[in-house]
C-alpha cells in the first residue's frame, strides 16, 4: 500500500518583496522496511542548507513521529516507511535568514509533515485502498 500527500503552505504580507513558500511530499508505504517499525526517509533534493540543514531534519524527522501520534492507530507488524521526497523552500534558508525566520519555518514544516502523515496513515490504515 502507498499513500501520497503534496502540501503547499504560503505567506505573504504587505511588507513582504515576494511570498514565502513550502512545498511537501510525503509518501507513506507499507509493509515498511523489514525489521523496522517506522523508517524514515529524507530523500529530497537539494538538501536544506548549513546552518538550518540538521535543525531541519529534525523538525522532519519529529513531525513523521507526531503525525503517527496523532492518528492513534497502531502500526502494522510489518512496519512502515515515511518518505519525504519533496521539501522546497522559496525563498530559501542561508545564513543570511534570520533565526527567528527559520525557527517559524521550521515549526511550519514539522506542523505539515505531522498533518500529512497523520492524514496519509489513518486512510491507509482505514482500508481506503481496498477494492471497491
Amino acid at each position: 500500500m502507498v499513500a501520497e500527500q503534496v502540501s503547499t503552505s504560503r505567506y505573504w504580507s504587505a511588507t513582504m518583496t515576494a511570498p514565502r513558500e513550502i512545498r511537501l511530499t510525503v509518501r507513506l508505504e507499507s509493509p515498511g522496511e523489514e525489521g523496522v517499525n517506522v523508517a524514515t526517509t529524507l530523500s529530497f533534493m537539494p538538501p536544506i542548507s548549513e546552518p538550518w540543514g540538521e535543525a531541519i531534519d529534525r523538525l522532519l524527522y519529529a513531525g513523521v513521529h507526531d503525525g503517527l501520534g496523532s492518528a492513534a492507530r497502531p502500526l502494522p507488524a510489518q512496519g512502515i516507511t515515511v518518505s519525504v521526497t519533496e521539501l522546497v523552500l522559496e525563498p530559501p534558508l542561508d545564513a543570511a535568514t534570520d533565526p527567528l525566520v527559520a525557527d517559524r519555518v521550521g515549526e511550519t514544516i514539522r506542523a505539515m509533515t505531522a498533518a500529512a502523515v497523520g492524514a496519509l496513515w489513518s486512510g491507509l490504515d482505514q482500508g481506503l485502498d481496498a477494492a471497491q
